[in-house]
């Protein structure tokens, strides 16, 4: 009585609700949340793309709100594109979708344009990406260079928008084994579901149902297809965001809270 849905299913009638060897088996409806309820928490907002080479980059938006619970807002490419992954004959993480061919060889100026058009003014706390692509050198039109610098050059007006000025990110710490990785992002998804959900027991994370293609790669990576796995880009944002502890960094949540001092023959309270 009182269980959590998934736990009913499985024990009461056999009926998995989960896939078998996936990396987050604690990953499921309780991490799930309505797309209003996800953009009305407030936080801190933080950015993380994993540039992925010759296919589309993938971008995870995340918020954090003062108790430390994150929220994966909004992905790009989101289900419009199309699926970023599928499942696959032989594949344990699935095999590539349409999405993940949806902008190909997108540049760094058209990139900055499309994030500035998704964030629509929002403020973001910190951009950062994988530091293997970021400090990996690329051909730019000047001459050989970084694309953490390129980002930071000022973008040109022209025909898709007016001149835009340098965008600065950081890079993520690096990650030696994905299993390393992983250990670091399963306290996100540590919650008891033989009891019911309450402020003292409820995962940390969360993702709005507008993300459809970062919950699948979390119900479906197990990691035993490596480096190459299908859905290993949006499980590389979340363990960027991981890996660099994000949580709120609002001036409220910094703020110092008053308090009482003791002076010699008096005591006052003093907010510091």
């Amino acid at each position: 009585a009182g269980a959590h849905q998934d736990t009913i299913m499985r024990r009461a009638y056999g009926w998995p609700t989960k896939r078998v060897g996936a990396a987050f088996p604690r990953f499921g409806a309780a991490n799930i949340v309505p797309h209003a309820r996800a953009l009305a928490v407030p936080g801190t907002n933080w950015l993380f793309l994993d540039p992925a080479g010759r296919k589309s980059p993938f971008m995870v938006w995340l918020r954090v709100d003062a108790l430390g619970h994150v929220y994966a807002y909004r992905e790009w490419p989101g289900i419009e594109f199309g699926e970023w992954a599928v499942a696959g004959e032989g594949k344990r993480d699935g095999v590539p979708g349409p999405a993940q061919d949806a902008m190909q060889g997108l540049g760094v100026d058209r990139m900055k344009r499309l994030i500035l058009n998704l964030e629509n003014g929002e403020p973001i706390f910190l951009r950062e990406m994988d530091p293997r692509f970021g400090h990996a050198t690329v051909a730019s039109q000047e001459d050989e260079d970084c694309l953490v610098n390129m980002f930071l050059r000022p973008t040109p007006a022209n025909s898709e928008g007016p001149e835009l000025p340098g965008m600065m990110w950081g890079t993520w710490p690096s990650t030696r084994f994905i299993q390393e990785a992983v250990e670091v992002l399963k306290p996100w998804f540590d919650w008891n579901e033989d009891t019911p959900l309450s402020p003292l027991n409820c995962p940390r994370f969360y993702v709005s149902d507008h993300c459809q293609n970062l919950i699948y790669a979390l119900k479906t990576w197990t990691s035993l297809d490596g480096e190459k796995g299908a859905t290993k880009d949006p499980i590389d944002c979340l363990l960027g965001a991981a890996k660099r502890g994000i949580q709120d960094l609002q001036p409220a949540a910094l703020g110092s809270r008053g308090g009482g001092s003791y002076r010699r023959g008096r005591a006052a309270g003093r907010t510091a």
